[in-house]
């Protein structure tokens, strides 16, 4: 009985410590969100909807964001979302490097 409690108290104690996620703050996903748009330079790809998307990416030791998800099955989407942003240098100050960072953006038609 003993080493069951001690082993429900080590997996708990692992999991918890394994699901360590750090939401940024807002200020971070300001400064985020201001060069990411900066980036994209209010294009849009060849598409006449609106719409939204999720981009999972990362910041580098070089100050590059690197892409690791786009939730959307239109290629045309996350190749132009890849070309505009993967590998490209931002100048934010705040930013933790090597943290995945979730960012949602919206393409209005014009």
């Amino acid at each position: 009985m003993k080493n069951l409690i001690i082993l429900i108290a080590l997996l708990t104690s692992s999991l918890t410590f394994a699901n360590d996620i750090t939401i940024p703050s807002k200020e971070v996903k300001k400064e985020l969100r201001t060069e990411i748009v900066k980036l994209l330079n209010n294009e849009k790809p060849d598409i006449n909807l609106d719409f939204t998307i999720k981009v999972d990416f990362m910041i580098n030791e070089k100050n590059e964001i690197v892409i690791i998800d786009i939730n959307t099955s239109d290629t045309i989407i996350e190749s132009f979302v890849k070309r505009k942003l993967n590998y490209k240098a931002i100048q934010a100050s705040t930013i933790s490097k090597g943290k995945i960072y979730r960012l949602p953006i919206k393409f209005v038609k014009q």
